[in-house]
């Protein structure tokens, strides 16, 4: 994919979840998907595997894992970061955490296979 359909990718997602802002809210069902989706795309092994993992750890709990390194958010690829992108409205608009969403188990499963042993919240 190249450089610019990546950013025509990442622009659509800014654009479609901008327009949504100020809408009236859709519950919960909105974070489900973008948590479900990206809960996936964390335990697949390619290298947007990690990318996604953190920005999901980051969001759950980011007193246990440090601040998000939003520079290290260059490296995913324009599918993910448009994920993302829709994923920071989501999280400031609709305020859940993924234990609200009943996520809790696949969130404590990635820090098993993201983080190095023995790291727990």
């Amino acid at each position: 994919m190249s450089v610019t359909s990546g950013t025509h990718i990442v622009m659509a997602s800014v654009i479609t979840v901008m327009t949504r802002v100020g809408q009236p809210s859709h519950s919960a069902n909105h974070d489900k998907r973008f948590t479900g989706r990206s809960i996936g795309i964390a335990q697949a092994s390619t290298g947007q595997g990690p990318l996604a993992a953190e920005f999901l750890l980051h969001w759950w709990t980011a007193p246990a894992f440090g601040g998000c390194d939003l520079t290290s958010l260059g490296l995913a690829e324009p599918q993910l970061m448009a994920h993302m992108v829709t994923g920071f409205m989501s999280i400031a608009e609709y305020h859940s955490f993924p234990d609200d969403l009943g996520y809790d188990h696949d969130f404590r499963h990635l820090i098993h296979t993201w983080r190095p042993p023995g790291h727990t919240l």
